[in-house]
């Protein structure tokens, strides 16, 4: 059962990242959204455990808030290099209506917002089921070494049973 819902989720979300690279506009605004919930909620999560474990510092705090911003900052860049790239291409007679690079983008650091909030719910003394750990981990290895997540390898989990949720 758990790794049905799992497999469901991971292959939910590889799904709408996949259609966000390749759709139309308002899978992109899903994607945004699916973005940006990842992104307050890791910051809350990380909130907490800093208030948990009396390690708030101003100083780290104001990094991952400028690095947060930068990250939105290359998202709305890629998305207007995408406008830019779909006006050329319409300019010369091109349909090309797919904002690629801003979907890409966006949804990798959909990716590792929702890894790091998972690390710091663990953090914060909460289980996490080992398949969903798992797969947050495979995706976010495949793109850092610059690949797209192999969804049949993301959703396969040693951790198929109870001992694997520890």
């Amino acid at each position: 059962m758990k790794e049905n819902i799992a497999t469901g989720v991971a292959g939910g979300l590889f799904g709408l990242i996949l259609a966000a690279a390749i759709a139309s506009w308002q899978v992109i605004v899903v994607v945004a959204i699916i973005y940006a919930v990842g992104l307050f909620a890791n910051l809350a999560t990380g909130l907490l455990y800093a208030h948990q474990t009396d390690s708030y510092s101003q100083e780290i705090a104001r990094h991952a808030i400028y690095r947060k911003g930068g990250a939105i900052v290359g998202i709305l860049a890629l998305f207007m290099l995408d406008l830019l790239i779909m006006g050329v291409a319409r300019y010369y007679g091109v349909v090309y209506d797919i904002p690629f690079f801003g979907a890409i983008f966006t949804s990798y650091n959909a990716v590792h917002e929702y890894r790091s909030m998972l690390e710091n719910i663990k953090k914060l003394g909460n289980k996490i089921p080992k398949v969903l750990e798992d797969a947050a981990t495979k995706a976010g290895n495949a793109l850092d070494q610059g690949k797209i997540p192999d969804i049949g390898d993301v959703i396969k989990s040693k951790g198929d049973t109870d001992e694997g949720n520890k």
